[in-house]
Protein backbone atom coordinates (compact mmCIF):
# COMPACT_ATOMS: atom_id res chain seq x y z
CA UNK A 1 0.00 0.00 0.00
CA UNK A 2 1.34 3.65 -0.91
CA UNK A 3 -0.58 7.25 -0.55
CA UNK A 4 -1.41 8.98 -3.54
CA UNK A 5 -1.91 12.84 -4.10
CA UNK A 6 -6.06 12.66 -6.00
CA UNK A 7 -7.83 15.82 -6.40
CA UNK A 8 -11.22 15.47 -5.60
CA UNK A 9 -12.66 19.68 -5.23
CA UNK A 10 -10.85 22.53 -6.01
CA UNK A 11 -10.07 25.47 -3.12
CA UNK A 12 -12.88 25.52 -0.37
CA UNK A 13 -11.98 29.45 -0.15
CA UNK A 14 -13.14 30.74 -3.94
CA UNK A 15 -15.97 30.29 -5.65
CA UNK A 16 -15.52 28.73 -8.50
CA UNK A 17 -16.25 24.83 -9.87
CA UNK A 18 -15.55 22.58 -12.72
CA UNK A 19 -17.87 20.90 -14.80
CA UNK A 20 -16.78 18.13 -16.23
CA UNK A 21 -17.75 15.41 -19.09
CA UNK A 22 -16.58 11.61 -18.88
CA UNK A 23 -16.78 9.00 -21.88
CA UNK A 24 -16.60 10.60 -24.76
CA UNK A 25 -16.32 12.52 -27.81
CA UNK A 26 -20.18 11.35 -29.10
CA UNK A 27 -20.83 11.95 -32.14
CA UNK A 28 -24.50 13.06 -30.98
CA UNK A 29 -24.08 14.96 -27.77
CA UNK A 30 -20.90 16.31 -27.79
CA UNK A 31 -21.18 18.80 -30.36
CA UNK A 32 -24.44 19.69 -28.80
CA UNK A 33 -22.62 20.40 -25.29
CA UNK A 34 -19.79 22.34 -27.20
CA UNK A 35 -22.54 24.51 -29.00
CA UNK A 36 -24.04 25.25 -25.44
CA UNK A 37 -20.55 26.32 -23.72
CA UNK A 38 -19.75 28.09 -26.13
CA UNK A 39 -23.20 30.05 -26.16
CA UNK A 40 -22.91 30.32 -22.77
CA UNK A 41 -19.53 31.58 -22.54
CA UNK A 42 -18.08 28.64 -20.42
CA UNK A 43 -15.21 25.86 -20.12
CA UNK A 44 -15.01 22.72 -19.15
CA UNK A 45 -13.40 19.70 -19.22
CA UNK A 46 -13.77 16.55 -21.00
CA UNK A 47 -12.60 12.85 -20.14
CA UNK A 48 -12.20 11.14 -23.01
CA UNK A 49 -12.50 7.39 -23.80
CA UNK A 50 -9.60 6.58 -26.10
CA UNK A 51 -11.66 4.68 -28.86
CA UNK A 52 -13.89 7.29 -29.23
CA UNK A 53 -10.85 9.57 -29.79
CA UNK A 54 -9.79 7.85 -32.50
CA UNK A 55 -12.82 7.33 -34.12
CA UNK A 56 -14.02 11.36 -33.98
CA UNK A 57 -10.53 13.17 -33.75
CA UNK A 58 -12.88 15.92 -35.19
CA UNK A 59 -14.53 16.29 -32.15
CA UNK A 60 -11.39 16.37 -30.51
CA UNK A 61 -9.97 18.89 -32.00
CA UNK A 62 -13.05 20.79 -31.76
CA UNK A 63 -12.92 20.70 -27.97
CA UNK A 64 -9.17 22.04 -27.78
CA UNK A 65 -9.98 24.53 -30.22
CA UNK A 66 -13.13 26.17 -28.26
CA UNK A 67 -10.52 26.20 -25.08
CA UNK A 68 -11.56 23.12 -23.64
CA UNK A 69 -9.60 20.92 -21.37
CA UNK A 70 -8.99 17.41 -22.41
CA UNK A 71 -8.02 14.29 -20.38
CA UNK A 72 -7.70 10.84 -20.28
CA UNK A 73 -10.31 8.08 -18.96
CA UNK A 74 -8.85 4.78 -20.55
CA UNK A 75 -9.01 2.81 -24.07
CA UNK A 76 -11.94 0.79 -23.46
CA UNK A 77 -13.56 2.27 -20.09
CA UNK A 78 -16.17 -1.08 -20.20
CA UNK A 79 -16.20 -2.52 -16.26
CA UNK A 80 -14.06 -5.46 -17.03
CA UNK A 81 -10.36 -5.74 -15.95
CA UNK A 82 -8.85 -4.89 -19.19
CA UNK A 83 -10.26 -1.30 -18.61
CA UNK A 84 -8.20 -1.40 -15.07
CA UNK A 85 -5.35 -2.44 -16.17
CA UNK A 86 -1.78 -0.09 -16.77
CA UNK A 87 -1.92 -1.05 -20.24
CA UNK A 88 -5.36 -0.12 -21.38
CA UNK A 89 -4.57 2.90 -19.38
CA UNK A 90 -1.61 4.63 -21.31
CA UNK A 91 -3.73 2.82 -24.58
CA UNK A 92 -5.84 5.31 -23.83
CA UNK A 93 -3.78 8.46 -22.90
CA UNK A 94 -1.90 7.81 -26.45
CA UNK A 95 -5.16 7.62 -28.38
CA UNK A 96 -5.85 11.02 -27.34
CA UNK A 97 -2.09 11.82 -27.19
CA UNK A 98 -2.03 10.84 -31.22
CA UNK A 99 -4.82 13.34 -32.08
CA UNK A 100 -4.15 16.31 -29.94
CA UNK A 101 -0.37 16.30 -30.46
CA UNK A 102 0.07 16.86 -26.89
CA UNK A 103 0.69 14.75 -23.50
CA UNK A 104 -2.32 13.79 -21.30
CA UNK A 105 -1.60 15.58 -17.89
CA UNK A 106 -5.18 14.97 -15.87
CA UNK A 107 -7.25 11.61 -16.34
CA UNK A 108 -9.76 10.26 -14.47
CA UNK A 109 -10.20 6.27 -13.81
CA UNK A 110 -13.73 5.06 -14.78
CA UNK A 111 -15.66 4.54 -11.40
CA UNK A 112 -12.90 7.15 -10.13
CA UNK A 113 -11.14 3.54 -10.01
CA UNK A 114 -12.35 2.99 -6.06
CA UNK A 115 -13.14 -0.08 -4.41
CA UNK A 116 -14.22 -0.42 -0.90
CA UNK A 117 -12.16 -1.86 1.91
CA UNK A 118 -12.29 -2.41 5.31
CA UNK A 119 -14.30 0.14 7.29
CA UNK A 120 -15.65 1.43 3.50
CA UNK A 121 -12.12 3.29 3.27
CA UNK A 122 -11.62 3.65 -0.39
CA UNK A 123 -8.33 3.10 -2.21
CA UNK A 124 -7.26 3.68 -5.78
CA UNK A 125 -7.23 0.63 -8.08
CA UNK A 126 -3.34 -0.89 -8.82
CA UNK A 127 -3.91 0.79 -12.34
CA UNK A 128 -3.04 4.54 -10.90
CA UNK A 129 -0.54 3.00 -8.26
CA UNK A 130 1.87 2.29 -11.54
CA UNK A 131 1.96 5.93 -12.60
CA UNK A 132 2.72 6.90 -8.98
CA UNK A 133 5.95 8.88 -9.55
CA UNK A 134 4.11 11.11 -11.91
CA UNK A 135 1.30 12.07 -9.79
CA UNK A 136 3.50 12.55 -6.63
CA UNK A 137 5.62 15.17 -8.65
CA UNK A 138 1.88 16.82 -9.90
CA UNK A 139 3.03 15.64 -13.97
CA UNK A 140 -0.41 13.76 -14.48
CA UNK A 141 -3.40 14.84 -11.95
CA UNK A 142 -5.57 12.30 -11.27
CA UNK A 143 -9.17 13.76 -11.04
CA UNK A 144 -12.19 12.25 -9.26
CA UNK A 145 -15.39 14.62 -8.59
CA UNK A 146 -17.48 15.50 -5.18
CA UNK A 147 -20.38 16.46 -6.86
CA UNK A 148 -22.27 13.65 -8.67
CA UNK A 149 -25.71 14.34 -10.27
CA UNK A 150 -26.24 10.59 -11.69
CA UNK A 151 -26.93 11.87 -15.21
CA UNK A 152 -25.50 8.71 -16.53
CA UNK A 153 -28.73 6.16 -14.99
CA UNK A 154 -32.26 6.65 -17.31
CA UNK A 155 -34.18 6.86 -13.75
CA UNK A 156 -32.95 10.02 -13.21
CA UNK A 157 -34.97 12.73 -15.03
CA UNK A 158 -33.60 16.21 -16.48
CA UNK A 159 -34.93 18.20 -13.50
CA UNK A 160 -33.46 15.58 -10.97
CA UNK A 161 -29.93 16.45 -12.76
CA UNK A 162 -30.36 19.46 -12.40
CA UNK A 163 -31.29 19.52 -8.92
CA UNK A 164 -28.95 17.30 -7.77
CA UNK A 165 -26.35 20.20 -9.01
CA UNK A 166 -27.52 23.41 -7.87
CA UNK A 167 -28.75 21.98 -4.97
CA UNK A 168 -25.30 20.85 -3.76
CA UNK A 169 -22.92 23.07 -5.14
CA UNK A 170 -20.01 24.47 -3.25
CA UNK A 171 -17.05 26.31 -3.57
CA UNK A 172 -14.07 24.36 -5.68
CA UNK A 173 -17.25 21.81 -6.29
CA UNK A 174 -15.90 19.09 -9.69
CA UNK A 175 -19.29 18.13 -10.93
CA UNK A 176 -19.12 14.89 -12.79
CA UNK A 177 -21.53 14.89 -16.24
CA UNK A 178 -21.26 12.77 -19.09
CA UNK A 179 -21.38 13.39 -23.00
CA UNK A 180 -21.26 9.53 -23.61
CA UNK A 181 -21.47 5.82 -22.34
CA UNK A 182 -18.77 3.07 -23.04
CA UNK A 183 -21.64 1.05 -25.02
CA UNK A 184 -22.08 1.83 -27.96
CA UNK A 185 -25.61 0.87 -28.31
CA UNK A 186 -26.36 3.42 -25.76
CA UNK A 187 -24.26 6.04 -27.47
CA UNK A 188 -26.80 7.86 -29.61
CA UNK A 189 -29.09 8.49 -26.43
CA UNK A 190 -27.42 8.58 -23.02
CA UNK A 191 -26.53 12.08 -22.86
CA UNK A 192 -29.73 13.60 -24.16
CA UNK A 193 -31.25 14.45 -20.82
CA UNK A 194 -27.86 15.92 -19.55
CA UNK A 195 -27.72 18.40 -23.52
CA UNK A 196 -31.36 19.62 -22.45
CA UNK A 197 -30.56 20.87 -19.02
CA UNK A 198 -26.85 21.91 -19.43
CA UNK A 199 -27.64 25.81 -20.21
CA UNK A 200 -29.90 25.77 -17.25
CA UNK A 201 -27.01 24.61 -15.08
CA UNK A 202 -24.92 26.76 -15.87
CA UNK A 203 -26.84 29.92 -15.86
CA UNK A 204 -27.85 28.25 -12.25
CA UNK A 205 -24.27 28.42 -11.07
CA UNK A 206 -23.50 31.79 -12.32
CA UNK A 207 -26.90 32.49 -10.49
CA UNK A 208 -25.45 31.40 -7.18
CA UNK A 209 -22.68 33.52 -7.75
CA UNK A 210 -19.78 30.66 -8.97
CA UNK A 211 -17.77 30.61 -11.73
CA UNK A 212 -17.79 27.76 -13.76
CA UNK A 213 -13.80 27.40 -15.17
CA UNK A 214 -11.91 24.31 -16.35
CA UNK A 215 -9.78 21.96 -14.19
CA UNK A 216 -6.40 24.13 -14.83
CA UNK A 217 -8.29 27.50 -14.10
CA UNK A 218 -9.15 26.13 -10.89
CA UNK A 219 -6.86 25.45 -7.40
CA UNK A 220 -6.74 21.97 -6.75
CA UNK A 221 -6.96 20.25 -3.67
CA UNK A 222 -4.94 16.89 -3.26
CA UNK A 223 -5.67 14.24 -1.02
CA UNK A 224 -3.64 11.65 -0.53
CA UNK A 225 -5.48 8.05 -0.63
CA UNK A 226 -3.93 4.89 0.04
CA UNK A 227 -3.11 2.72 -3.37
CA UNK A 228 -2.74 -1.08 -4.16
CA UNK A 229 0.39 -0.91 -6.15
Amino acid sequence: MALLPIVQQGNASEKKVAITFDDGPNPYATPQILDILKQENCKASFFLVGRWAEKHPDIVLRTIAEGHLVGGHTYLHGGNDRSKSYSEFIKGNQAIETVTGSPIRYVRVPQFGYDRIDNGVPRITELVGNLKEKIDSHEMIVVGANLIPNDWNYSVLPEMIVSGVLDNLANGSIIDLHDSSEKEHEIKDRANRTVQVLGEIIRGIRAKGFEPVSLDEMNLVFTNVSVSI
